[in-house]
């Protein structure tokens, strides 16, 4: 990455195809409202956020307090969503529907 220089076009266009493409199974995810597609969403969420949050807790110096707490704060909550997701998708009985009611086959 030394070969691009202090800013690496490269990386940050990767990484904005990388939320991108999360973002799309989301949409998916959203408009199938299947049992499968929100447990690809949000564990694609989750293997993507883990090691983000990691990476910034341990970077928290370059930030004043408030700036630490809205990026610490944030960056929980991103991983907090598809984790409650992911929670209620795989629990017991999600994506079976009650007889005689239609709607979403989570």
């Amino acid at each position: 990455m030394a070969a691009d220089g202090p800013y690496n076009e490269h990386l940050v266009r990767d990484f904005g195809d990388l939320n991108l493409a999360l973002g799309v199974v989301t949409l998916v995810a959203l408009v199938a409202a299947t049992r499968p597609v929100a447990l690809a969403a949000a564990l694609g969420w989750i293997v993507y956020q883990v090691p983000h949050l990691i990476y910034h807790l341990r970077h928290l110096d370059l930030y004043d307090t408030g700036d630490k707490v809205a990026n610490v704060a944030s960056l929980v909550l991103a991983l907090a969503l598809p984790v409650v997701v992911l929670l209620w998708a795989a629990r017991p009985g999600a994506g079976e529907a009650s007889p005689g009611r239609a709607g979403p086959r989570l």
